[in-house]
């Protein structure tokens, strides 16, 4: 908790009390920072408000950002502001493996989109996105090798994922592991949820572990063409 003045819409200053503990990562930078204070306004005239903004400046990107501050006890003697949310809001890069942004540059970009949204409170949508990802990385997968599976393009493109997973990956782990994120994720596109134990992180844990399988096979493959003997 931290003593701030703050001016009111009519330039006058009181002092209230923020809660101010969970300002702690830049929403530009994401790195963990002590930022400096600048000044603090209220939305209201002084004991109506019910809303503090204060701007802040990031010590590592010196990139200026504003907190939000709620009131939580309009009713008690003192004004106390509790941290809701900082602006604007920059999402942070996830990292890929190359052999990934190689075949399927459309799934890095939606699961990024998808960790945006989850970043920013969206937990109803972004696992429609974690789920849509997960389709572009496997179709794409076997689009890439298409030659050796003996598979048509468009008929990837329009086949069901479950049914790609099912009849066109051959390792039986990225079969399996696919096929329970695909569940998880399509627990995210409905109204009724079957797996009630399981959430957004086992998605994501799932997605991953499908992800750094196709990887692996993809270097191990690459490997082995390389040493292939000569005859």
């Amino acid at each position: 908790m931290s003593k701030v003045k703050a001016r009111d819409i009519y330039g006058s200053e009181i002092e209230v009390i923020i809660d101010d503990e969970k300002v702690k990562n830049c929403p530009l930078c994401h790195i963990s920072i002590r930022p400096d204070g600048i000044s603090s306004f209220l939305n209201h005239v002084a004991l109506k408000s019910d809303y503090l903004q204060k701007i802040y400046r990031c010590p590592n990107c010196n990139m200026i950002f504003l907190a939000l501050f709620k009131q939580i006890n309009p009713e008690g003697g003192r004004q106390i502001y509790q941290f809701e949310r900082s602006e604007p809001y920059r999402p942070s890069e996830p990292s890929f493996p190359e052999n990934i942004k190689s075949i399927s540059s459309s799934f890095c970009s939606v699961y990024t989109q998808a960790k945006s949204a989850e970043e920013q409170g969206l937990s109803d949508i972004c696992g429609v996105g974690y789920r849509k990802a997960l389709e572009f990385l496997i179709k794409d997968y076997l689009i890439s090798k298409k030659d050796e599976l003996r598979l048509d393009e468009e008929t990837i493109k329009k086949t069901s994922l479950g049914n790609c997973i099912k009849n066109h990956i051959r390792d039986a782990k990225v079969q399996e592991m696919a096929e329970l994120a695909t569940w998880l994720g399509n627990d995210e596109t409905h109204y009724y949820r079957k797996f009630e134990n399981k959430d957004l992180s086992d998605l994501k844990e799932l997605i991953h572990l499908t992800m750094n399988t196709i990887d692996s096979n993809l270097i191990f493959e690459k490997h082995k063409k390389d040493m292939k003997p000569k005859a």
